[in-house]
């Protein structure tokens, strides 16, 4: 029995100096290394601003849902999570902080203690990634949960010019306060997954919460409430002052705009300190760019926080979509409204 067994191992032996022996003589038939999966870390921007997270966002099912996710991309290393200057206010981001922190590689980092004011979420990731750079360097996944209207605007310029660096983004948002237009651009050219939507805002973990998921990834079971069916205006009984109220009619579809390819391609190309935050002025050529009506534009302007007539048609003037002409005299009893006329169709690009 003993002979047996060391027969078995010489020969195992033999086989395998012969091998490596073979491998050394004959250098084209060694099989090629397998390359080792680099560790990246995945870094979740969350940018409340006065929108409270929902309790079941704390649920161990959207935690596993980031992972797998982010572990598409390569070995998740380390999950960072930098709040917003309003969730730290929020006995959901403590309970979100101690629920994270019991895993070995996921970090909370607080912005709180560090800076003031966080009000452009573009900016916060810069900073961030900037200051951590032997960190946080690409390859790098970024996962981003934000309300998807004004933070939409001002993250386009940073998602793209850190897409071009060589950063892998995940923009969760929720779809219906997206901008069709820029949900659509977001899907062209970044990984954009409506995964806030999907969460549901119920109080009752029993509706979010699957035990037994079938799929590896973490299942989420929305639940949705039916819409209740609108009402029917009735014009028949007029108003206090007799007069009847004239029904406003809506805006065209934002899903309608032309995309912003060839814009943000050649905003990207010019050199100098505007083009990662659309911000302020750049809202304007936004959405000059999209916008082909006032009545659009001005559903934009108001998403990026212009609100104000006069604001934002004197931050046309400098961003220099409105002609020379715009501040001509003005006649006698003129308002500003008669002015909006400047902002058709002058849009000029840079």
């Amino acid at each position: 029995m003993e002979n047996m067994v060391n027969k078995i191992f010489r020969s195992l032996e033999y086989r395998s100096l012969q091998a490596a022996y073979d491998q050394i003589l004959n250098p084209s038939s060694r099989s090629p290394p397998r390359p080792t999966p680099i560790p990246k870390p995945v870094l979740i921007f969350w940018d409340a601003d006065g929108c409270k997270p929902p309790p079941t966002i704390l649920n161990e099912a959207f935690v596993n849902l980031i992972r797998t996710t982010a572990s598409k991309y390569g070995t998740v290393r380390k999950i960072s999570v930098y709040p917003g200057k309003v969730v730290a206010r929020y006995p959901e981001y403590t309970a979100l902080r101690h629920a994270l922190g019991e895993t070995s590689d996921v970090e909370m980092v607080d912005t709180q203690a560090s800076r003031k004011r966080w009000d452009v979420l573009g900016l916060m990731c810069k900073n961030i990634l900037e200051c951590n750079l032997e960190l946080f360097a690409p390859p790098c996944t970024l996962f981003i949960l934000t309300k998807g209207d004004a933070a939409s605007l001002n993250l386009l310029g940073t998602l793209f010019h850190m897409h071009a660096t060589g950063y892998t983004i995940i923009l969760a948002t929720r779809t219906r306060t997206l901008l069709p237009g820029l949900a659509r651009l977001l899907t062209q050219h970044l990984d954009w997954q409506d995964l806030v939507d999907r969460v549901s805002y119920s109080h009752n973990p029993g509706l979010y919460h699957d035990p037994q998921p079938s799929d590896s990834s973490a299942s989420i079971i929305s639940a949705s409430k039916p819409k209740p069916k609108p009402k029917p205006r009735t014009t028949s009984s007029p108003p206090p002052n007799g007069r009847l109220r004239k029904d406003k009619t809506p805006a065209p579809p934002l899903s309608a705009f032309t995309p912003l390819t060839t814009y943000l391609q050649t905003q990207l190309t010019r050199t100098g300190a505007n083009y990662h935050t659309l911000h302020g002025i750049d809202a304007f050529q936004i959405a000059h760019a999209l916008a082909p009506t006032l009545a659009q534009r001005k559903i934009i302007y108001q998403a990026a926080g212009v609100s104000k007539l006069r604001k934002y048609l004197n931050l046309a003037e400098k961003a220099g979509l409105v002609q020379s002409h715009y501040n001509a005299p003005k006649k006698r009893g003129s308002r500003a409204s008669h002015r909006m006329v400047a902002l058709r169709g002058r849009y000029v690009p840079h």
